[in-house]
């Protein structure tokens, strides 16, 4: 266009307001009526449709500039033109009849490129190119109209070419039609358009011209251009979110691969082979495929591997080597989508290839886990067979993991070597009468860990959680004792780890004292040879409970978890005990019961520490040592007054260490003592009358052990006595143990003592007179009562006397005679 009416048309655009008809009518008249010397007019339009086409260009650089001012203005001029302009249905052009169509803008596009010379045609296709065709149409029609307007002609023009059998001119019209309806997709979706829309219509379009340079290619037996264009189809489809038409294209790309593959494999060029076998996958994975996909994957490990082979029978061995490489990777991808799809027989075949090709490269680790692998895919074999069958399977799951430990020790990696170990242990106990292999894998596992505790500086942590492994598998085979070991030892590793980082509270306490728990269970599961041998797994069983409480008890808030490993603890040494009497070895059941009592103690459960405690006095009481029964009863009556609050059960307890005491010479002392404590639990409860009986058996007792110390004891004994008859209201009574304790006192050479016990013998004979006299006397006969009365009174007066007191003396004979006359 020349400069004049370049910049003629360029003010007409400027100056129109969409919200005026008038200047819409106006702009497109100054565009529509530039004339034909215009030479671009002229080259571009036919001359018989030379108005409807000039008007067409004006309306699209309308919309243009529309586009470029704002939403509002396009519709404004949408609405102009749908007033304003139809479409007859005979001859598409623009006029203004009433029953023509409305037209969209889309479809003035279309008109216009139906309408364009071949040098128009050629100038519109320019313009899709990339960097290049600046004209007319890149300067006053938007991308979208543009492009789309282009997409339809390269594909009228392929039409025309394919029809006249010109094969190649009909690809490039093709392949341009689908740029260029892509370009058009890229710019409906762009945020000044947004028209998803006819973005999706677009990408169809392009789809379309992809699959007919597809289609023609094939034709022409070039089956890599014709692959490339299907996925490109595809992918164009995909875009335009038309997966049926997609899935058909990747599926024709993948046939396609197909052919290119088994070509280069005929020819002998493998390494080419097995790049098109690769996207012969690709394409039916995509198309949804799998089942054609599958064969694909062993297809490229086999190019690869005979791409190997070829190298090294050519002695290129680096090459053979590399070549290599790529096709154990490739049986390894086969076998991993083989192993996803569950097809584990051909899993395992492809992960086998995978490990001897890495063998043959001396990479050791990989070959290992290929080795694993296989394995795997035999197990999951196994688990889906009648269980005779599913033996075999193990088996040679077990020899495919014992592969896979070889490799790893050859590649110095005894932390995977010692986990494969495990594996086998493991497929070796779904087998029948394979329980020494299971036992023998899970010791060369742990053997073999330790190296790599050693060598490769493994966590307290992660060597917990691996003896933890082992162990599960030890007690599923019933070794229970090597189960226990092996818990003990992860846990002893978790609670050192803890140790070191100086920490009051943490997980790894909780879980190493969980781990100990089921240690010591464990060792309860173990089979006990004989009584030592139960002895020594009881120990290690209470050791791994006691650890446990030791650990709950550093997390803080876990009480009842501590109390638990505790008193199991007990219930250990309980059991022994029980062993030892019936092995009767009453001494080591003694000894077995006082640990319990004492673990008892410890968790906080008195009863039952209590009830230990008596058991080994009962065990010491038959094994004929009465003091060591004495003591076990003492310290059983003492948890149950002072912790259990079981008061009859403490006195009958104590009465029983008095018993226990009896039998023993020169342990008088230990008898009164004894007595004297169940007297005092009596007063506690208020059984002042029974108190006061066992008080006075103390005091005998006392008596027997004689001197001075033995008799004051004895006096001491008696006067709470006659103190627990006073507090029941028995005053005669406490006025014979008053008696009796001023004689003590007197034999132990402590006369004040012994007065005032002869006084407060006299004051309670007094106070049982009055009772007498001051009683309820109903139903009594008179010569009774006052004879009582005269006898407490005589008494009171003896006591008197003998305490020097004869003014009292003389006023308890007065009362006595009163009584008596």
């Amino acid at each position: 266009m020349s400069e004049p009416r370049h910049g003629y048309t360029n003010r007409a655009l400027k100056s129109v307001d969409f919200n005026s008809a008038e200047s819409i009518r106006a702009s497109l008249g100054d565009i529509t009526h530039m004339g034909g010397a215009d030479r671009f007019f002229d080259r571009a339009f036919h001359h018989k449709s030379k108005a409807t086409s000039l008007l067409a260009f004006g309306i699209l650089a309308l919309y243009k500039h529309a586009d470029a001012e704002s939403e509002d203005a396009v519709k404004k001029l949408t609405d102009f033109i749908h007033v304003n302009f139809k479409v007859h249905h005979d001859n598409d052009t623009l006029i203004g009849r009433e029953d023509s169509q409305v037209v969209s803008r889309e479809r003035v596009a279309s008109l216009l490129g139906e309408s364009l010379t071949e040098t128009a045609k050629a100038d519109l296709l320019q313009t899709t190119e990339s960097g290049t065709g600046l004209n007319e149409f890149s300067i006053f029609l938007a991308d979208q109209d543009r492009c789309s307007m282009a997409g339809q002609v390269a594909s009228a023009q392929g039409e025309v070419y394919h029809y006249r059998g010109e094969v190649r001119r009909a690809i490039t019209a093709y392949w341009q039609a689908a740029k260029a309806f892509g370009a058009a997709a890229e710019a409906y979706e762009g945020v000044d358009v947004n028209r998803r829309d006819l973005a999706a219509r677009a990408y169809k379009q392009g789809g379309d011209a992809y699959l007919k340079v597809a289609e023609a290619y094939r034709h022409e037996g070039r089956h890599d251009l014709a692959a490339q264009n299907f996925m490109n189809a595809a992918q164009a489809y995909m875009k335009g979110d038309y997966p049926a038409q997609a899935q058909q294209a990747y599926t024709q790309a993948g046939d396609a691969y197909l052919e290119v593959a088994e070509a280069y494999r005929d020819e002998g060029r493998y390494d080419l082979a097995a790049q098109a076998y690769g996207d012969v996958v690709t394409a039916y994975v995509k198309g949804h495929r799998r089942d054609l996909a599958e064969k694909a994957y062993e297809q490229v490990a086999a190019a690869r591997q005979a791409n190997a082979q070829a190298y090294m029978d050519a002695g290129q061995h680096e090459q053979g080597k590399a070549a290599r490489g790529k096709a154990a990777k490739a049986y390894w991808e086969a076998a991993q989508y083989y192993l996803e799809r569950k097809r584990y027989d051909l899993a395992r075949v492809n992960f086998r290839l995978a490990a001897e090709a890495y063998k043959t490269l001396n990479q050791q680790k990989l070959a290992g886990d290929a080795y694993e692998m296989v394995a795997a895919a035999l197990t999951h074999l196994a688990g889906l067979q009648p269980r005779q069958e599913a033996l075999n399977f193990y088996t040679q799951a077990a020899e495919s993991y014992t592969q896979a430990v070889k490799e790893y020790m050859a590649a110095e990696q005894p932390e995977l070597a010692a986990r494969a170990y495990l594996n086998v242990a493991k497929a070796f106990a779904k087998v029948d009468d394979k329980h020494a292999q299971v036992t023998e894998a899970i010791g060369s596992a742990l053997e073999v860990y330790k190296q790599a505790v050693e060598t490769q500086k493994v966590s307290p942590a992660e060597a917990a959680k691996f003896s933890t492994q082992a162990a599960k598998l030890y007690s599923e085979v019933g070794d229970h004792r090597a189960a226990a070991k092996c818990y003990d030892e992860g846990a002893e590793a978790l609670f050192l780890q803890q140790m070191e980082l100086h920490s009051p509270a943490g997980p790894a306490y909780e879980k190493a004292a969980k781990t100990f728990m089921k240690a010591a269970k464990e060792y309860m599961k173990a089979e006990r040879h004989d009584l030592a041998d139960l002895v020594d797994l009881a120990n290690l069983t209470v050791r791994a409970y006691r650890n446990a409480a030791d650990a709950y008890a550093r997390v803080g808030g876990l009480l009842a978890q501590v109390t638990m490993a505790l008193e199991s603890a007990a219930e250990v040494h309980n059991r022994v005990a029980t062993a030892h009497v019936l092995a009767r070895d009453s001494i080591l059941a003694a000894r077995s019961y006082l640990e319990a009592a004492k673990t008892f103690k410890e968790a906080g459960l008195p009863t039952q520490a209590a009830a230990a405690y008596l058991q080994a006095a009962i065990a010491h009481r038959d094994a004929d040592q009465h003091t060591q029964a004495a003591l076990a009863y003492l310290q059983a009556a003492e948890v149950y007054s002072h912790e259990a609050d079981q008061q009859e059960e403490a006195i009958l307890t104590y009465m029983n260490a008095a018993t226990a005491f009896e039998r023993v010479p020169g342990q008088r002392a230990q008898v009164a003592r004894a007595l004297e404590s169940a007297a005092e639990v009596h007063e506690g409860v208020r059984g002042f009358s029974q108190a006061a009986v066992i008080y006075e058996m103390a005091g005998q007792e006392w008596e027997l052990v004689g001197g001075p110390g033995g008799y004051e004891s004895a006096a001491k004994a008696f006067s709470k006595g006659a103190q627990a008859d006073t507090q029941d209201g028995m005053d005669a009574l406490a006025g014979r143990r008053y008696g009796l304790a001023a004689r003590a006192y007197a034999k132990a050479d402590l006369p004040d003592r012994a007065k005032e016990a002869l006084v407060s013998s006299a004051e309670a004979f007094m106070k049982a007179g009055h009772s007498e006299v001051n009683g309820d006397i109903k139903g009594r006969r008179r010569a009774d009562w006052q004879r009582h009365a005269a006898g407490w009174y005589t008494l009171a007066e003896t006591a008197y006397k003998d305490a020097g007191l004869l003014k009292e003396a003389a006023a308890a004979a007065a009362l006595a005679a009163d009584n008596n006359s």
